[in-house]
């Protein structure tokens, strides 16, 4: 019996090894071929290196994005403090820029805040559209009014910490959103003041109050800025001694008014010192006019077609960056040739904006579409004549 019982336990654990080789050999041996080691190498090298392309592109293209969405809340603080100082001299434009936030600016960051807060955009839109009425009315006792600005500046301020987070006290950044903005200031001012023509008062009164506020930006920084280039932080506080002597008060320019060209240089100067203070490229619209031109039929296009698929509020949004990001930096050279061209064009540019509100048919967006082209070559024609 032992004999037999032997053989027996001594088969059952050969198939038990047998068994235990298999798993091992199961888990340790891959199933197809491995790749050659010269492939596997390649594989390793490329991918995390388009990956990192990949995420720069990205986050510069964000860090833009980021830069306009604060600076258009920045121009929101730059109407209202107009318009405040105005209301306080009982001049007739104050209901005009109070309303401009929101009629204007509100549709291009409401996106954004959604998306980085949802019901933050609606918060905002609340804030702002009280005050209008109140302005305009100016029936109600003066601190109600006063209660109404502050609420909307907070709310504003509110906006700019829900998109930017701490980075709105980086001065780097802050630095970047005054380039923006000051953008505004010159060509704002261009379109004031039109030789042979007087000026117009809400132009130059937007102008103003974006300097306030970019004045107001700066104080925040300058400290910084000094300590890091004090002779560029003197050219800047010497450049905004300048614009003030422009922008003495928000209810009109001085008499005679500066001529535009110096505006523009001012604002060059203390962009391009904070671009070198920084490190960061302040840099003309790509391709020169033509390049503005073309995107500026681009986002017309778009617009449309985003309206087409139902996207009335990114219609919107583009239809208003073709004339705020892109008609606007063409404004300060055309007024000079045709004033009544730019015009025309402004006009058509909110009559587009303003049939996408209303759900006008798309027959009737395509017809200022061909109207805005036709215009647009004639833009084209005039500023490329002044260059021969």
């Amino acid at each position: 019996m032992y004999p037999k019982s032997l053989a027996i336990f001594a088969l059952l654990a050969s198939f038990l090894l047998a068994g235990l080789v298999l798993v091992a050999c199961g888990e340790t041996q891959p199933t197809t071929s491995p790749p050659l080691p010269s492939q596997a190498t390649t594989a390793a090298q490329k991918e995390p290196e388009t990956a990192s392309e990949g995420q720069v592109q990205q986050e510069e293209e964000n860090d833009e994005d980021l830069v306009k969405a604060v600076a258009l809340l920045y121009q929101m603080k730059g109407h209202l403090y107009a318009s405040r100082e105005l209301w306080e001299q009982g001049h007739q434009l104050a209901p005009a820029h109070a309303a401009h936030p929101q009629s204007e600016l509100l549709a291009l960051v409401a996106d954004d805040l959604a998306a980085k807060q949802p019901g933050s955009e609606v918060q905002l839109r609340q804030a702002l559209e009280r005050l209008p009425k109140l302005v305009a009315e100016n029936t109600a006792p003066a601190g109600e009014i006063q209660e109404a600005y502050e609420a909307a500046l907070a709310a504003i301020d509110g906006a700019i910490t829900t998109l930017a987070g701490e980075q709105r006290n980086d001065p780097a950044f802050v630095a970047q959103v005054i380039v923006r903005v000051l953008d505004g200031v010159s060509r704002e001012y261009a379109e004031a003041v039109q030789e042979e023509q007087g000026y117009n008062l809400e132009e130059y009164q937007d102008a103003y109050g974006f300097l306030q506020v970019t004045r107001q930006a700066f104080d925040r920084i300058a400290e910084t800025v000094k300590a890091k280039e004090a002779k560029e932080y003197a050219e800047i506080q010497e450049a905004f001694e300048e614009l003030a002597k422009t922008f003495s008060a928000a209810t009109a320019p001085p008499s005679p008014p500066t001529d535009p060209s110096l505006v523009s240089a001012a604002t060059k100067t203390i962009q391009a010192e904070l671009g070198e203070v920084f490190g960061f490229t302040v840099s003309e619209a790509p391709g020169g006019n033509e390049g503005v031109l073309t995107a500026i039929r681009e986002q017309v296009e778009r617009a449309i077609r985003e309206y087409e698929e139902g996207e009335v509020e990114e219609a919107y949004e583009l239809a208003a960056s073709a004339y705020l990001d892109g008609f606007e930096r063409l404004e300060g050279e055309l007024l000079g040739k045709d004033p009544e061209l730019v015009e025309t064009l402004e006009i058509q540019f909110k009559e587009l904006r303003d049939k996408i509100k209303a759900g006008a048919p798309v027959e009737e967006l395509r017809a200022i579409q061909k109207q805005i082209e036709e215009n647009l070559e004639k833009v084209d024609e005039i500023l490329e004549g002044g260059k021969q």
